[in-house]
């Protein structure tokens, strides 16, 4: 739960967490001491997240653990310490990231390493940080050691063992970034999608601040319309009615209804369309009311077709390079980074480093992003078989002329 109390914001960040045993705020100097019992215990270290830290973890010193204290008080990171509110005592921390895919680090005490707790801070992880750090998935790692991580992971459904960017021994819940039950705002706004504001209700629940002057808020209310969607003058000269994406929006709304608009929005979600992606603007500010509304029929009809019962490689590759086409990321740039993760799984292997499931997952992902990049360019399997079986022909005579491989 979020801690809005002036004082100590400037100090701990300006949140607060609470579970039934332990109390979450941001990591301070004052923690050092505490924690060097967790990051100084290297059985504890063991089972941390250490992927893409040169450093590690572990502490040796408390100078050590204070210069760790003070990076993680850097503007990037929100990393809460964890107290036993029955004891006072600080015995470890988390760290979470939003973005497509939310990391969860866990770092606790090693007497701190029982199912009771690790559930209770997940239970926490999903309830909260999903909320207040919008992400497509939250990740979390727990290596084979982590028994109780795996066993209470498991247990809550996230799936895994899987490699995540490179690594082994993550596992992963996916997570909605709609909260439709704030539904759409009198002019047209996605409340279900904003992420200004995480503790906001709603236009409706009265959470704007600026509901007072809204000329588009005071007239629904006095007039008891759901939105400017039904009012008999749509589109009036009011100000939020000015902007494509509102306008576009509520004109959807008042064609086919705003449970149908809901539903876009949701499908756009998964499919990764981001409302916000850079301050107030996303995806859907297309330029045009036209545009919008094509978006968003195009969201409509996809909500109609369920991929879940295709069947054959070629109508999978056919419904994720739909999706791709909606989402409006050009298919080359997933190819592309495809590629530089099984690069580097190919170095970690030459240095003995990688492991076969990785590898594997990652020449995967390089093979869909391709076929992906070769629909779009209209190549069917057939061409695809025929340049394949031209190119290794090609190979095997120049290896049988030259010994060129």
């Amino acid at each position: 739960m979020w801690d809005w109390n002036k004082e100590n914001k400037e100090k701990y960040r300006g949140y607060r967490y609470e579970t039934a045993s332990f109390a979450l705020r941001q990591v301070v100097p004052e923690d050092a001491p505490a924690l060097l019992r967790c990051y100084g215990d290297a059985e504890a270290v063991a089972l941390m997240n250490g992927d893409n830290c040169s450093r590690g973890f572990y502490c040796a010193t408390l100078a050590d653990m204070e210069s760790y204290i003070h990076i993680w008080q850097g503007e990037g990171y929100a990393r809460p310490a964890v107290i036993d509110k029955h004891t006072g005592e600080v015995i470890g921390t988390l760290e979470i990231f939003g973005g497509e895919a939310g990391v969860l680090r866990v770092d606790l005490r090693r007497d701190y390493e029982r199912e009771d707790v690790l559930r209770e801070l997940y239970t926490l992880a999903l309830r909260e940080f999903t909320r207040d750090f919008p992400m497509g998935a939250l990740v979390t790692k727990a290596p084979p050691a982590a028994k109780a991580r795996r066993k209470v992971l498991e247990a809550l459904g996230f799936a895994g063992p899987e490699a995540f960017r490179g690594y082994p021994d993550y596992y992963r819940m996916p997570v909605s970034l709609m909260r439709r039950e704030l539904g759409i705002a009198y002019c047209g706004l996605a409340c279900c999608l904003c992420s200004e504001n995480a503790s906001c209700p709603g236009c409706r629940e009265e959470g704007c601040e600026n509901r007072g002057t809204c000329q588009n808020y005071q007239c629904c209310r006095e007039k008891g319309f759901s939105g400017c969607w039904q009012c008999p003058e749509f589109p009036c000269g009011a100000p939020m009615l000015k902007k494509a994406r509102v306008r576009a929006f509520a004109r959807f709304a008042r064609e086919h209804g705003e449970e149908a608009l809901l539903d876009c929005l949701e499908n756009g979600a998964k499919a990764g369309l981001v409302y916000h992606r850079e301050g107030l603007t996303g995806d859907y500010d297309l330029g045009t009311e036209e545009e919008v509304l094509s978006l968003l029929s195009g969201l409509l009809e996809k909500g109609k077709e369920s991929p879940g019962g295709q069947q054959t490689v070629e109508e999978l590759i056919r419904a994720v390079y739909e999706l791709n086409q909606v989402s409006g990321m050009d298919s080359g740039v997933y190819a592309a980074e495809e590629c530089a993760e099984l690069i580097k799984e190919l170095m970690k292997e030459q240095r003995g480093k990688g492991s076969r499931e990785s590898l594997v997952e990652e020449a995967c992902d390089v093979l869909l992003t391709t076929a992906i990049l070769l629909k779009k360019h209209g190549v069917e399997k057939d061409e695809i078989e025929n340049r394949i079986r031209f190119k290794a022909s090609k190979a095997l005579e120049r290896w049988q002329d030259s010994g060129e491989v």
